[in-house]
């Protein structure tokens, strides 16, 4: 833990001491909690990525890391606002709007109304939205 809090010190330009007592208080959650947190029975941290996306002050990135944490949940809950957040204003004015949109073929258990959402948009997409490799990342 020293040399970890050393190396993270010099990345924020503190010491290893003062990165350590920067933390104390804090409790870091392990995989198992984060992964309860947002895909547990109760996902109590799926509605709060919502306000986060929808940010004007969001970057592509940003949103594409929530698509992410939302696809990594498994839960029906998460893919509902997964589809809301694909279908938002913030998605649709993208120029890289297709890098979003590929998230859901990560969805490995979609739920009937997942599906329904993709056959939807599918189904009203024009050519140049499913141009294979065009942003193939």
């Amino acid at each position: 833990p020293a040399d970890a809090a050393r190396r993270m010190g010099i990345r924020q330009q503190t010491s290893g001491e003062q990165f350590q007592a920067a933390l104390r208080g804090l409790h870091i959650p392990s995989r198992a909690e984060n992964l309860a947190m947002i895909g547990g029975a109760e996902p109590a941290l799926v509605a709060s990525l919502a306000p986060l996306f929808s940010d004007p002050a969001a970057s592509h990135e940003g949103r594409a890391l929530i698509l992410d944490l939302l696809v990594g949940a498994r839960h029906g809950t998460a893919q509902a606002l997964l589809c809301q957040l694909l279908d938002s204003p913030f998605v649709q004015d993208d120029p890289k709007a297709i890098l979003l949109r590929q998230r859901l073929s990560f969805v490995r258990h979609p739920t009937t109304e997942t599906l329904a959402f993709v056959k939807q948009k599918a189904s009203s997409a024009t050519a140049i939205e499913f141009l294979p490799g065009q942003f193939a990342t």
